[in-house]
């Protein structure tokens, strides 16, 4: 079941433990962009580097939950990532 907005927000990372490879990641070589992406589902995220470091961005996945740990593992040196409300 997709989490509902109140679970994006309180960090609940059901897929954290999912292989990156079963993520849409590529071993090695460079990951598909964006645009090159087939997930249905976009979400609005955004990703704290730092206090006043914050960038927003969407992110595809299959469901917001997967979307989000998608994003946890495309900015691996952000401190946190949240998924917003949107789509």
């Amino acid at each position: 079941m997709p989490a509902g907005a109140n679970e994006l927000r309180a960090g609940i990372r059901p897929y954290q433990n999912v292989p990156d490879n079963l993520m849409g990641f590529r071993r090695n070589g460079q990951n598909k962009g964006f645009s090159e992406t087939n997930y249905p589902h976009e979400q609005p995220v955004s990703v704290v580097f730092g206090k006043n470091d914050i960038y927003n961005d969407v992110i595809r996945g299959m469901n917001p939950d997967h979307a989000v740990e998608r994003a946890y593992r495309n900015w691996p040196d952000a401190m946190h990532i949240m998924g917003l409300l949107g789509k």
